[in-house]
């Protein structure tokens, strides 16, 4: 008998710290009170672990002040704040916004960041303002895994909004759904916001005006060297739905490798679904690529407002009066965008120097001349092409 007590004590030994090691990966933890983060006190089992299981219960708000990791599981039905520091997250957050103002809400404040390698999913409600990302006082938001907003009756539900001095650098992917309330699962940036996208970008136009709408206004900044598709959507009466807007001397530009697809709404009830919507003194400068793909609503897969090419622009008419086409748009071809010289029957020459010499006597000039030397007879064809 006192030969098997060693042999027993060793055994609880050995599986104290396994029992630990899953209490650990298990761990769940539900708010109880609006507080801080760390504070066990806002928790009815305690605070979060990094891989923890957590949910942000309706009503609470829980603020987050020190720098903190997280690749558990986050569920917000009350309000998650970051205040003046960086959440790093490579686990799953969902947002659900009910009835109440701001619920299921991620608020960055004071020069805050939210950085996402893992899932982000903003589920809007019936409640203005529910189940969104808030960005404000030059915070930040990086994301190279993928988030989502999904839109819903509330006014901007499912929407990610971006204020003074922020920023948003997308090299993951964005998808964002608009539903039934206006200005639902939108991207909204003013005040000098700006963002970076050579990721995926995704606007679908929901049932209601402005609503799966990408917008930069007021001196905000945008590049995009990846893809952004805007996808009209609608009903009756729609206006907007699934739109590329830029307001009140934004400036765009769109990269050599950079995408844009425009499709009109094919619902045939709405109109002005799918468009590139270019106001004021606003500008964008295209070295890439943008197609505008009309639906069978009315000016549907449109272009309003005034586009500087270097490269390609394409219009693809559908079904709709006006749609894939210029409606009140202007494209400005540069005049000297990158020329190259071609030799027909020949070979290609490219430009490089200032004046075209075509044996020994300058026969062709535009806003500035170009050198060649030229040996031999040929024919030679001049055209604009933006090298990348």
């Amino acid at each position: 008998m006192n030969k098997l007590i060693p042999l027993l004590v060793f055994s609880i030994l050995l599986l104290v710290p396994v029992g630990v090691q899953n209490a650990s990966a298990n761990h769940v933890t539900t708010s109880i009170a609006s507080g801080d983060w760390n504070n066990p006190g806002t928790w009815n089992n305690g605070v979060p672990h990094s891989d923890s299981t957590v949910t942000i219960a309706s009503g609470d708000i829980v603020t987050i002040i020190n720098p903190t990791t997280f690749s558990g599981t986050l569920t917000i039905d009350g309000r998650l704040i970051i205040s003046a520091t960086t959440l790093t997250t490579s686990g799953s957050i969902t947002g659900n916004g009910a009835g109440a103002f701001q619920s299921g809400e991620i608020g960055i404040e004071g020069g805050g960041s939210l950085i996402n390698s893992g899932d982000i999913t903003m589920n809007g409600g019936g409640g203005t303002d529910s189940g969104r990302i808030r960005v404000d006082n030059f915070g930040s938001v990086t994301n190279t895994g993928t988030m989502a907003g999904i839109g819903s009756s509330g006014i901007g539900s499912g929407e990610f909004r971006f204020f003074t001095g922020t920023s948003l650098t997308n090299t993951g992917q964005i998808t964002m759904t608009g539903g039934s309330g206006p200005g639902s699962a939108t991207i909204f940036f003013s005040d000098q916001g700006n963002f970076i996208n050579s990721g995926t970008i995704t606007m679908n136009g929901g049932t209601d005006s402005f609503s799966g709408e990408l917008e930069l206004g007021s001196s905000g900044t945008g590049v995009n060297s990846g893809t952004i598709t805007i996808n009209g959507g609608g009903a009756s009466g729609v206006e907007g739905s699934g739109e590329l807007r830029l307001t009140s001397s934004a400036s765009f530009t769109n990269e050599c490798t950079g995408v844009i697809t425009i499709n009109g709404d094919s619902t045939g009830s709405a109109f002005n679904s799918g468009r590139l919507l270019i106001n004021g003194i606003s500008t964008l400068d295209n070295s890439g690529v943008i197609v505008f793909n009309g639906g069978t609503d009315n000016f549907s897969g449109i272009l309003s407002g005034t586009i500087t090419n270097h490269n390609t622009v394409t219009f693809n008419p559908g079904a709709g009066s006006n749609s894939g086409t210029q409606v009140l748009g202007t494209i400005i071809e540069d005049p000297v965008a990158c020329p190259e010289l071609q030799v027909i029957g020949g070979e290609i020459v490219p430009i490089e120097t200032t004046s075209l010499l075509l044996a020994g006597a300058q026969t062709f000039s535009w806003m500035i001349p170009v050198v060649l030397s030229v040996l031999g007879i040929g024919l030679f064809a001049v055209s604009r092409k933006k090298e990348c």
